[in-house]
């Protein structure tokens, strides 16, 4: 974590330094969110709410082109459910929750088409890092259970729970509108790394976070 702030700083400070106006934001979230893997046929998929909450800084680069980055903290998960045909219906017999938190920094390009209001597209890169996770799974009948999600890059036989990779790194695509100083735009923050050992002896899935959410950011002048 000291190495994760160390990097966010720098980037401000190069931002900063180059930067033509400068300035600062806070932004909060709010959306639905999963984690995509290739459906099996026993196997569905039901989005669950999350929200973020950070701060945010741009700077102008040209007339129209604009430089963020920033530093949120965002609660995300999925929920799957787990059917078997019986040779007349589906019946649903468990379903496993996973509850996850990550500290997040977005780097990302945004393009204006007006002066102080008008719509705005915005694309970049996000990389997080996990703080926090729960399993929670529950078949018909039985009572619910839970635990920990233990964090690490590969995969360990001796390490009892679940095990997740604790890095998170993907993509931005958002579109807007600004206000002055007020920002709000809609858009998805999907992976491009794996969240999930791809060496994990009983799931070989490649496991993805995607998120569908609506933002706001006020800037100070």
């Amino acid at each position: 974590m000291k190495y994760f702030l160390t990097f966010f700083i720098q980037l401000i400070l190069i931002f900063n330094g180059s930067a033509q106006e400068f300035r600062w934001g806070i932004s909060s979230s709010l959306g639905v969110s999963e984690m995509v893997i290739p459906l099996a046929e026993n196997m569905d998929h039901v989005l669950k709410p999350s929200y973020g909450l950070g701060v945010l800084s741009e700077t102008k680069l040209t007339e129209h082109l604009n430089a963020r980055i920033g530093l949120r903290y965002t609660r995300k998960g999925t929920q799957k459910n787990f059917q078997y045909w019986d040779g007349f219906r589906d019946i649903t017999t468990g379903q496993q929750t996973f509850k996850l938190s990550f500290v997040e920094v977005p780097i990302a390009f945004s393009l204006d088409f007006g002066d102080d209001n008008g719509f705005i597209l915005t694309g970049g890169i996000y990389y997080g890092q996990a703080l926090s996770g729960k399993s929670v799974h529950k078949d018909s009948g039985d009572p619910e259970t839970s635990q920990s999600i233990v964090f690490g890059s590969a995969y360990n036989p001796g390490e009892p729970g679940f095990q997740m990779k604790g890095s998170d790194f993907g993509y931005i695509a958002l579109i807007g509108y600004k206000l002055d100083d007020v920002i709000v735009d809609l858009g998805v923050n999907a992976s491009i790394s794996t969240v999930r050992p791809d060496n994990h002896p009983t799931d070989k899935y490649e496991w993805r976070h995607t998120v569908l959410k609506l933002n706001v950011t006020y800037f100070f002048h």
